[in-house]
């Protein structure tokens, strides 16, 4: 069964039919992420509405509260998501501040603490005017200082995909000489890369990091229909298969390495 790490969400929708589409297209679980928001009050709606979403199965909608860490009283927020709405992840993408300014270390302390893991959005943007300048995946390494801090790397840092399999190489590294289970970063396969560098991107992503670096997302604005993911995942098992991974190998990326970033290391 698939995973796909990599959904956003309105909070209008119905959980009978994302269970249902999820079935149908063979999908196991769905890391689900609230809208943005620019005040107090919409962060805790867009948290409200994502929460009551993935109530219906917890153990397959894995929600994630989409945050800004500009927000008042945003640490306070992290901590009801996890204790009081059963969230267990968190989203962010930086719009104008960076992932290693250091008045996010309190955001990542709090985040720690509570044992979730975070999906960034890195690389290009498509519609935050000149943001991509902050997402830039070396930014991303100051999650050194939290070494049990999870985080994912989405679209594979596009177009510097070598900065980001550089980023998440050099925890691996970490990790092996700490003798940790899992890596601390880890490589969101999710598009951003156009197919004609794909097969390069996935290819070298796969040398420097290993396949239990690499979860597989869709990017999808339709929970409602897995067919966008399945059609994702499709196309990136011919990539995988061509570049000789194995049946095993393929499974971990496109479903059970993303128990791997929810897991207590």
């Amino acid at each position: 069964m698939r995973s796909d790490c990599h959904i956003h969400v309105s909070g209008k929708e119905d959980a009978r039919k994302v269970l249902a589409s999820m079935d149908e297209h063979g999908f196991a679980k769905a890391v689900l992420m609230g809208r943005g928001a620019r005040t107090t009050e919409e962060q805790r709606a867009s948290s409200d509405d994502l929460a009551k979403l993935c109530s219906a199965d917890r153990k397959r909608l894995l929600g994630f509260a989409r945050i800004d860490p500009r927000i008042e009283g945003v640490t306070d927020e992290v901590r009801r998501c996890r204790e009081k709405l059963g969230l267990v992840g968190i989203k962010m993408l930086p719009d104008h501040w960076a992932p290693c300014d250091e008045f996010m270390f309190p955001v990542y302390g709090t985040i720690e603490s509570m044992g979730m893991p975070i999906l960034f959005h890195s690389g290009i943007l498509w519609g935050n005017a000149d943001s991509s300048r902050f997402c830039r995946p070396a930014l991303y390494e100051s999650v050194i200082h939290f070494p049990k801090l999870k985080i994912a790397l989405a679209h594979i840092g596009w177009p510097w995909t070598d900065e980001c399999i550089a980023v998440a190489n050099r925890f691996v590294h970490k990790a092996r000489g700490e003798k940790r289970k899992n890596p601390q970063v880890f490589i969101d396969t999710t598009r951003g890369t156009p197919t004609v560098y794909r097969r390069d991107a996935l290819k070298k992503a796969i040398a420097c990091c290993g396949v239990g670096t690499l979860i597989s997302g869709s990017d999808s604005g339709h929970c409602e229909d897995f067919s966008t993911s399945a059609e994702h995942a499709e196309m990136d098992v011919e990539i995988l298969s061509d570049l000789g991974c194995s049946e095993q190998e393929i499974d971990m990326i496109l479903g059970s390495n993303l128990d791997k970033l929810l897991e207590a290391d």
